[in-house]
Order: C-alpha cells, then structure tokens, then sequence
C-alpha cells in the first residue's frame, strides 16, 4: 500500500506541477537547462622504468565531455491547471471552474480536487479548533460540560447562522456539520469554544488518487493519507476514504470529507 502511495505521489507530482511539495506561490516551476560540458583533465604519469631514455610523453590530455542530467531530459514542464485557466480558487477557498467540467479530464478534476480538499483541512481545522474570528476573553458562557465559551466580537457575527454562513463559502450545506459543539448562541451573541485538541503527531500527507463515481451536481475522489506510525507502534500505513465536491454552478465546495489529522 505504500509503494502505491508513493506511485501515486510521483504520477500526481508530474500531473500538477505545483500540487505537491513546495506549492509555489505564482504556481510556476521553472527550470533552466544545462548544456554539454567539455572538460580537460591532465593526467600526469610515472616516468616509465623501462623507458631510461623517456620517450614516452610524460604528460597525457584526456577530454572527455560531460553531459549532465538537465540535458538528457527535455526542457519541459508540465502546465499547471490553474495557470492554463482551467480553474481557480476564490478568497474563501472553494474551487471555481473556468471551463465546464464536462469538457475537462480526469487529471484536471483530480487536481482541483486535490486544492479543494486541502482548503476543507484548512478551513474544517480553523472553524472547529481554531476559530477565526475576534474574541472577547472577559465574556464567557458555559454548556453543560463546563467548558468556557468566548464571545465573537467580529462584526457581522451576530447569530450562529452567521457562522455558518462564513463556513459554507468552502463547505457545501448538502451534509450535516459539527459547528454547535465549537459556537453557541446566547444573550444577542455567538460565543466560540477555543480548547480545541492536538493534531495527529503522525500524519504526513494527503493525496486525492481517483475518480469514484460522477453525478451531474457532485463528483466523488479516493484519497489516501500517509502515517508515518501510531501510538501503538504501527509501521507506516496509508488510510483509504472518500471526498467529494458539490457542483453549483461553476462553483465546487466540500462534500463528503473526514479531517485526517
């Protein structure tokens, strides 16, 4: 499961660009290419015992020429989806399609898949544990746990529909969330619970591999993400689930997602 993984990485890698690994901000990835190198190494020799005389040239010029690895390869890269205007990602996170999905391949859709579903990680992490928003620490309320909740300050945020509102410009509202145990709505005010937890000390990364299945308003994608162990001494090991994007429009947002770390 790990050489496929792996395998996986490598194909994606080539496919996007700029999907994995550095993610460069302009999303470029350039490359310049070295010519043949020519080189002159002088070899001095051991005068030669048998020849008293010397008439045999002490010195000896090799040339050799040295190509190096940049040039065997073709001075391509492959184009990134994004600069190719085949899609886009709004302020908020979502994937916008600039082209019908109908018209674009696999690959393109697995790539836009793959910006879209690391935006749900960013976006699920931030509203869940992270809260993104101004908070007033000298006013609490508590639930029925005791848990101290601190109440939003950010304009605008007046009711627990207005959060929700905020977390679906990214998440689809096709699927039910877990918001209510992170804001609660009292006095006039939406208050946050910032106790959040730890991520998984083992998680390394997340890769969407394949297309599931296809509906006309959601697509369904494979991803697997890489452990490096567990708590209980687990090698390493990949985690197999499904994510999908919800279509408005030229518009995707999250679907069906797990946080994996």
């Amino acid at each position: 499961m790990i050489k496929k993984f792996t395998a996986y990485a490598a194909a994606f890698a080539v496919i996007t660009g700029v999907f994995t690994g550095c993610k460069g901000k302009d999303g470029t990835d350039t490359q310049e290419n070295s010519s043949a190198v020519t080189t002159s190494v002088q070899s001095t020799l051991q005068p030669d015992p048998l020849d008293p005389k010397k008439t045999t040239s002490a010195v000896t010029t090799v040339t050799s020429s040295v190509t190096t690895a940049a040039e065997t390869a073709p001075n391509e890269t492959q184009p990134d989806p994004m600069i190719n205007n085949a899609f886009s990602i709004d302020e908020s996170g979502a994937v916008v399609m600039e082209i019908p999905v109908e018209e674009q391949n696999d690959d393109i859709l697995i790539a836009a898949a793959q910006k879209l579903y690391n935006s749900a990680c960013e976006t699920q992490w931030k509203f869940l544990y992270e809260p993104p928003y101004d908070l007033d620490y000298t006013e609490t309320v508590e639930n029925e746990f005791g848990w101290e909740f601190y109440r939003i300050k950010t304009g605008g945020i007046k009711t627990f529909a207005d959060v929700e509102n905020d977390y679906h410009r990214v998440f689809s509202d096709r699927y039910p969330n877990t918001l209510s145990e992170t804001y609660r709505e009292e006095n006039g005010s939406v208050y946050a619970f910032t106790g959040g937890r730890g991520s998984d000390l083992y998680y390394s990364d997340s890769m969407i591999t394949a297309i599931e299945s296809r509906k006309a308003d959601e697509i369904f994608f494979t991803v697997e993400s890489l452990y490096s162990g567990s708590d209980f001494g687990d090698e390493e090991y990949t985690k197999t689930d499904t994510f999908s994007a919800v279509i408005v429009g030229d518009v995707w947002y999250v679907g069906v997602f797990e946080l994996p770390f």
